[in-house]
């Protein structure tokens, strides 16, 4: 099995980091986007009352929670970087579009191509990743 060169810059890391691209890696992210999917359709999902509102509100936070929590160790697991880095560098849909990007590269989709793939939907992590550093008026380094 070949390995991959994913890049970590949304992390604060210049240099691309290599992965190999296991079944247990596509697994992983296969269930991380199925639970972003999950939660996305749950905030979706038009409430009968007031009660029943709150009680999904709740239950999509949490749904959410877990999904980013979950997302965070995996990343930092698969990447061999301390967890921290990624709860200071990334918004959430920045780590919604990175695991997008992880499962193209495993998937055998070459870096131009994934890049390219995520811009087209606005999804880019090394743009969105840019564009946070340009808001906030520093850069990601570390």
């Amino acid at each position: 099995m070949e390995k991959i060169k994913v890049d970590a810059s949304l992390f604060g890391i210049k240099q691309p980091i290599v992965v190999k691209p296991t079944v247990r890696v596509t697994y992983k992210l296969n269930q991380f986007m199925k639970q972003a999917l999950e939660a996305s359709l749950a905030t979706a999902e038009t409430p009968v009352d007031d009660n029943d509102a709150q009680g999904k509100f709740v239950e999509t936070i949490d749904q959410e929670a877990e999904f980013i929590e979950g997302a965070i160790k995996f990343i930092a697991q698969l990447l061999h970087i301390d967890e921290d880095r990624i709860w200071d560098n990334a918004t959430e849909e920045e780590i919604g579009a990175y695991l997008s990007y992880l499962r193209s590269r495993t998937s055998g989709v070459s870096e131009k191509d994934a890049q390219e793939a995520l811009k087209a939907t606005g999804e880019s992590p090394k743009s969105e990743a840019e564009k946070s550093a340009k808001e906030s008026g520093s850069s990601n380094k570390k």
